[in-house]
């Protein structure tokens, strides 16, 4: 019965495991700054280099309830500290750099505030 226990224990870890490799992977860095993480099922619609901000195509982002709780857990392991929040808007910094990140529905909006 012990040895069922642990088998159950290490299968759920590994399916665990690979979930989150899973998750992890399928971010990329952004066209604006590629120490910033943005879904790799995100589609690129437009890029404006001299203002510095990208805008995606993703069905999961949203005006009314900002970016999904994944991809702000991403952000964080990816060494981004959120400092505030307004509306549909989440700004983050590391090192010195500002990030926003808008999410608007089915847009993702990217733009270095500060650098």
């Amino acid at each position: 019965m012990l040895v069922v226990r642990h088998k159950k224990k290490f299968l759920f870890s590994i399916i665990l495991m690979f979930l989150a490799a899973g998750l992890v992977l399928s971010f990329r860095g952004s066209e604006v700054k590629t120490s910033f993480p943005v879904p790799r099922s995100a589609e690129l619609t437009k890029q404006d280099i001299k203002e510095r901000y990208a805008e995606y195509s993703w069905d999961p982002a949203s005006g009314s309830y900002g970016l999904p709780f994944y991809y702000t857990i991403i952000i964080r392991l990816w060494g981004w500290n959120q400092e505030m929040r307004f509306g549909a808007t989440t700004y983050y910094e590391k090192q010195g750099t500002v990030i926003s990140a808008t999410s608007l529905n089915n847009n993702l909006f990217i733009s270095i505030e500060k650098e």
